[in-house]
């Protein structure tokens, strides 16, 4: 007989009988396999031989009806419970949940304990603690996953839930590496388990991506941006007679601060259109203290959208500049351009269109 080695511990592999003697359960040509719901293979005992631990190979589920010689072996439940039969051909029968016995495995050390009956040679012990002491023991080879792998989330805060599954007595642990994720629970467990996190409010315009790790795999969060900004013209190029028509959008999913906003267009000679509530007043690249909001201390707290695809229109004149120019919306933190400057921290967001009067 030559059988695949199992997974049973190569110094924790030891039951006794007082007929049958010692029994290795990972012996030289055979071995024994713990799988999620059954036993397979064989294990060698000095005064007996071979038992054959069931019928089914390949560690695949399976369940042992136990109702014929073809299919017979030891089942394992869920808590670790054994049951059905073993056989050998001097011990005969071994039963793994005998009246007044029975076998379990601990799902945390993978312990064998307790007593199967043989129906020729009698009780056959899986643990002593006595001057010789023998355990058999699974070997637990630990695997992680994670499911999902990543998710991606809006810019208002917000939590989510994650399954970790390995096999049982497997530990780990979880954390994050960004500052704006939090694990709220699970930040370590043992087998299968979840881990709930939660994600704060992105007050950018940008994307952002962060990540945890949790049985040292990786969990991916991509957070979409606070606030859109987009800028738009209807072609790039134009002529004497054309008409340019300039628009923009503004989405804002929630952000706690209140905003300036600027629309405007960046001319050929370093000087910027920009729009107001009072109109169309010029300002120059050089001097930030010369530009001039649409709106001021807008609150974005509460979600909106704006959407003016035909903001500003214009014909060509034979009079006006010709060169490259910019058509932008931008979003700034209210009172930031107050110091003479931009900071780029302060940038909500920034939406450009480019077009040309050659």
């Amino acid at each position: 007989m030559v059988e695949a080695a199992g997974n049973i511990d190569s110094l924790n592999k030891w039951a006794w009988g007082t007929n049958a003697g010692w029994i290795n359960f990972n012996p030289s040509n055979g071995g024994v396999s713990v799988c999620a719901d059954h036993l397979e293979g064989y294990a060698w005992a000095e005064n007996i031989g071979w038992i054959k631990l069931g019928t089914f190979s390949g560690c695949a589920a399976h369940t042992y009806n136990n109702t014929s010689t073809t299919d017979y072996g030891v089942n394992k439940d869920s808590s670790g419970h054994l049951s059905g039969n073993a056989w050998s051909t001097n011990a005969g029968w071994i039963k793994f949940n005998p009246t007044n016995g029975g076998v379990t495995i601990n799902s945390t050390t993978g312990s064998f304990d307790g007593y199967a009956w043989a129906e020729n040679v009698g009780w056959i012990h899986f643990k002593g603690t006595g001057s010789v002491p023998y355990n058999v023991v699974v070997t637990v080879t630990c695997t992680y996953s994670l499911f999902p792998t990543s998710q991606s989330v809006t810019a208002i805060a917000t939590t989510g839930t994650l399954s970790v599954t390995s096999p049982s007595g497997c530990t780990w642990t979880s954390s994050s590496n960004v500052e704006w994720i939090t694990i709220t629970s699970g930040s370590s467990g043992s087998g299968n388990g979840t881990v709930v996190y939660a994600v704060a409010a992105n007050p950018h315009s940008s994307s952002r991506i962060g990540t945890l790790t949790i049985a040292g795999q990786t969990f991916t969060i991509t957070q979409g941006p606070t606030l859109s900004l987009s800028a738009s013209v209807n072609q790039q190029t134009f002529t004497v007679g054309q008409s340019l028509s300039a628009g923009g959008a503004v989405i804002d999913l929630g952000l706690p601060v209140a905003a300036d906003f600027y629309v405007g267009i960046l001319r050929p000679d370093g000087s910027i259109q920009f729009f107001t509530n009072a109109g169309i007043v010029l300002g120059n690249l050089a001097d930030v203290t010369s530009f001039r909001p649409l709106a001021v201390a807008v609150p974005l707290a509460t979600p909106f959208s704006v959407n003016a695809p035909n903001f500003y229109t214009h014909q060509w004149t034979a009079g006006d500049l010709h060169s490259s120019y910019v058509f932008f919306v931008a979003a700034v933190t209210t009172g930031a351009l107050a110091g003479g400057t931009v900071p780029s921290d302060q940038i909500l967001g920034l939406a450009t269109a480019s077009f040309s009067f050659p």
